[in-house]
């Protein structure tokens, strides 16, 4: 979505994302909250403010920076900026799980017992949708290998609309239902 910039739905994202991660960022809710502030030690206010840095920056570094089809990551810098447009979505979202863990295991004692249901709940859902996403795009990129149905075949489009008219043509229509 980011890297077609036209369309209406990536600029929805950008802004959105964008107006989402500096309100994060200009927040100071990791310091004034209690259930989320962990305070005491050096160590502890340094998680104090990688909650509070590290999910908006890994937000900005992906509305801001496009993700191409694979195909189309030809050149290095093309290749280069995916994979930080990939740290930053691993920084959003693994620096947020991180980040709550800890402060969960520090704060349990102090949390109502529903508040640490229901942020338990939460964490252990973004670690399965976090493992479930990485472990299904391991699988894509295995699945020819594999033999996995309905992997995207890139083509150039000129080879493409051979295709599609050699087969209209022929009578092997592959949009009829026989």
């Amino acid at each position: 979505m980011v890297s077609k910039s036209n369309y209406p739905a990536a600029k929805l994202f950008f802004s959105f994302t964008l107006v989402g991660s500096l309100s994060l960022l200009l927040s100071k809710y990791p310091w004034e909250l209690s259930n989320v502030y962990l305070g005491g030690t050096p160590r502890l206010r340094l998680l104090t403010a990688a909650r509070a840095v590290a999910p908006p920056i890994g937000m900005l570094i992906v509305c801001t920076i496009p993700v191409v089809p694979r195909v189309n990551r030809i050149s290095v810098a093309t290749r280069l900026a995916c994979n930080v447009h990939n740290m930053g979505a691993c920084l959003y979202v693994g620096g947020y799980n991180l980040v709550e863990v800890i402060t969960l295991k520090v704060l349990w004692p102090k949390l109502d017992i529903n508040e640490r249901l229901l942020r338990g709940v939460c964490v252990l859902g973004g670690l399965v949708c976090t493992v479930g996403f990485l472990g299904v795009g391991a699988l894509y990129t295995q699945a020819d290998y594999l033999n996995i149905c309905c992997t995207d075949k890139y083509n150039h489009t000129e080879d493409a609309f051979r295709g599609f008219w050699w087969c209209s043509a022929s009578g092997l229509d592959t949009f009829s239902s026989s």
